[in-house]
């Protein structure tokens, strides 16, 4: 969590999202299909067999490697953005 300051000079709470290597996007929300631009992210490297069936599924679906923290990050843009970027 960031204090950002307009030009009026009051504060807004921002969030900075930053990606590092190793930081998979696995799926990308739109305002049209879920109500909110999103991204979802995956780290840290794990083992398959760490994973439950449905996280298998689901980054098998992207074609994603086996990660085991997944987070959700809201965005007012998703441009830039790629599934297994």
């Amino acid at each position: 969590m960031m204090s950002y300051f307009d030009s009026t000079s009051a504060v807004i709470p921002i969030t900075v999202v930053g990606f590092h290597e190793g930081n998979i996007v696995t799926q990308m929300k739109t305002e049209a299909t879920e109500g909110n631009d999103a991204v979802q992210v995956r780290y840290h490297r794990v083992l398959d067999r760490k994973l439950t069936k449905p996280e298998m599924g689901h980054l098998g679906k992207s074609g994603i490697i086996p990660m085991w923290h997944l987070q959700e990050f809201s965005l007012q843009s998703i441009e830039g953005f790629e599934p297994n970027q």
